[in-house]
């Protein structure tokens, strides 16, 4: 049977120069409860903790309903535990998963005698204070205190060992209003926790110390929800698998940034742009041309002698060319066949063709791309799922975050949206990034970037040769190039002319639109095939003269129009059947041949008057003829 003790003023108790009161006897009296509502439902609370000995632990503690996150900083070390969503144990140098909450080591330490008596599983203060109400009894003579300088309650819970009889065990938990100067009282609904002291007193003669430990609530706040905590770049071993929410698209633009230490932040990096689209088989990337070595891409080191400030390298995986520019001076630098040394290029080996490589093998680069989920973390106020992974066979060489929307996934779209990329190349010894490659910014091939990645491209091409053509467009005006946008709908002229002559996109350049008399016009220049060798790749095509790419546009247009499919249109674009002519060296538009278009009624009303004069005339011109004659007929009878 457990039996409660009340208080008792008893001989104090000096261990290493502090006093502890011993306050409790077997004489019964009104037991009080505990208040249940010492801490929030969900709460964040900073701790500390301490013994018999002059250590003394920091914990920060983070709970909600659904899971709690520990951190304990002492004896120059920090600890974390996450429970509920996430279950893992980390420090600076490792992370581990667990299934069982039994394999944990618990973080809150209690002295030996209190553990006899207490279920504390040591991750949580409130399942500390649950302890104690299970386990201990108040009584009515709870006093007033003095705690930091604020007047709060001295809450007393005793009992007896109930197999030592000797033994006492005794609870201190004190608390206080909140918002308010007056001590705890029924008529406060919301006390606060200020502290819980741990005490057990062999009471055999003079009282001896058996145990103590203390934890001072230094703050406490509600919360709605708590994070989770796992650093950036943390790989934990042990987690179980699970499929991503989606993958690479086909087609897409995203900003990289990147360093190669601690010391240097992303913020002091210009944003470098990749551009991939594995549907027209073509990658682009820009970066620093400071830097010898670019993330997914690799060694550019040829090409910083170029006094270049960035640069550009575009891969046609069509036609097997590489193009090289200096972005900042528009000027191109190299057109040569694709480098096959270039991380996004794969080399079948049998057949010497090369290929761009998908884009998960491109931007993470594993071996093994299992990955788990690593909890959520909020970026600029907005929350997003985390899914990691790393080479298990580099032991942690490098670790791989991806991110993804939760709002697209509340919105029950049919895949969470990529959010960023971030790759952490560690060392081994000490867990530290030496190198770190983040990507964000991801969304769907833009036709403005690439209209500005062909405009460079064109300073490569305009030595081979070139040809101006202009053709009339239909259904389409002025107005829809300012509504749609003119990278838009030049983007898709792009394609189609590109197709049409069987041509790399690259060859079609300098379209603008002009007004013609009658219709649209669209006016572009073909550029000659290049002179350097090209690279053999899978979807290789062979490049036609610049004759014969305008002959295929030519006679494609003497059968019938071209349409040309634009979003935001209503109506296809078409390119108007036998229009399709050369550009004059000085370009004005054509002006048609003048036709007849009737009279106007001012003309009429001139050419009337002049009609009914010359009528006035006409006629009075016979009737003095006539006159005459007559007379000259009288004269002559007369005459007779």
């Amino acid at each position: 049977m457990i039996s409660f003790a009340i208080l008792l003023l008893l001989p104090l108790v000096s261990v290493n120069g502090e006093d502890y009161k011993i306050e409790c006897s077997f004489n019964e009296s009104v037991l009080v409860l505990l208040p249940d509502n010492l801490l929030p439902p969900s709460y964040i609370a900073r701790i500390r903790s301490y013994g018999e000995t002059d250590e003394v632990d920091f914990f920060v503690e983070k709970r909600s309903s659904k899971q709690y996150w520990l951190t304990r900083t002492g004896n120059n070390t920090t600890d974390h535990i996450g429970i509920g969503q996430l279950n893992v144990t980390f420090n600076d140098l490792k992370c581990n998963g667990f299934a069982n909450i039994s394999e944990v080591q618990p973080l809150y330490q209690i002295d030996s005698e209190s553990k006899k008596i207490l279920a504390f599983d040591g991750f949580s203060i409130s399942s500390l204070l649950e302890a104690i109400k299970r386990n201990f009894k108040g009584n009515n003579a709870s006093k007033v205190v003095n705690f930091g300088g604020v007047e709060a309650v001295k809450w007393v819970g005793c009992r007896n060992s109930s197999k030592e009889k000797n033994i006492t065990y005794q609870v201190e938990v004190t608390f206080a209003g909140n918002k308010t100067k007056q001590p705890y009282s029924p008529s406060v609904k919301n006390p606060v926790l200020m502290a819980i002291r741990l005490l057990s007193f062999n009471i055999t003669g003079k009282p001896i110390l058996l145990g103590s430990t203390a934890f001072d609530v230094i703050y406490v706040e509600a919360t709605t929800s708590v994070e989770n905590d796992l650093p950036e770049g943390m790989f934990c071993r042990n987690m179980p698998e699970t499929t991503l929410p989606s993958v690479f698209p086909e087609q897409f633009e995203a900003f990289f940034a990147y360093h190669f230490s601690e010391s240097r932040s992303f913020h002091e990096l210009q944003a470098s742009l990749v551009l991939y689209d594995n549907t027209e088989h073509i990658i682009a990337f820009n970066f620093d041309a400071n830097d010898t070595l670019v993330p997914f891409f690799g060694n550019v080191s040829q090409f910083v002698s170029t006094a270049a400030s960035h640069l550009t390298i575009v891969h046609d995986f069509v036609y097997g060319t590489q193009f090289v520019f200096d972005e900042s001076k528009g000027r191109c630098i190299d057109v040569a066949g694709i480098d096959t040394k270039f991380n996004d290029t794969k080399l079948n080996e049998t057949s010497g063709e090369i290929l761009l490589k998908s884009s998960i093998d491109i931007f993470l680069n594993l071996t093994q791309s299992s990955f788990y989920y690593s909890g959520q973390r909020t970026v600029d106020n907005v929350i997003y799922d985390v899914y990691t992974s790393s080479f298990k066979s580099m032991e942690d060489g490098r670790v791989v975050e991806l991110l993804f929307s939760v709002q697209s996934k509340e919105k029950k779209s049919q895949n969470s949206a990529l959010f960023s990329v971030a790759l952490y190349d560690k060392n081994n010894s000490n867990n530290k990034p030496v190198f770190t490659t983040q990507m964000t910014g991801f969304h769907g091939l833009s036709s403005t970037h690439f209209d500005e990645l062909s405009a460079y491209t064109e300073s490569c091409m305009t030595s081979f040769g070139t040809a101006s053509l202009y053709v009339s467009v239909n259904y389409i005006h002025i107005s829809d190039l300012a509504k749609i946008g003119l990278p838009s709908i030049k983007w898709a002229l792009r394609k189609k002319i590109a197709k049409v002559a069987g041509i790399s996109l690259f060859r079609v350049g300098d379209i603008y639109f002009d007004e013609g008399n009658a219709t649209l016009l669209a006016l572009f220049t073909l550029y000659n095939k290049t002179s350097v060798a090209s690279e053999t790749s899978k979807h290789f095509k062979k490049e036609v003269t610049l004759e014969e790419a305008v002959q295929n546009i030519n006679d494609t247009l003497l059968k019938d129009d071209i349409t040309i499919v634009v979003e935001g249109l209503e109506s296809p674009m078409k390119l108007l059947r036998s229009t399709l002519q050369l550009m004059p060296e000085a370009w004005s538009p054509p002006v048609s041949p003048s036709s007849f278009s009737g009279y106007s009624g001012g003309s009429m009303f001139i050419l009337a008057t002049f009609t009914l004069i010359l009528g006035a005339v006409v006629g009075g011109g016979i009737v003095l003829f006539l006159w005459k004659r007559e007379r000259i007929g009288m004269s002559y009878q007369v005459f007779q």
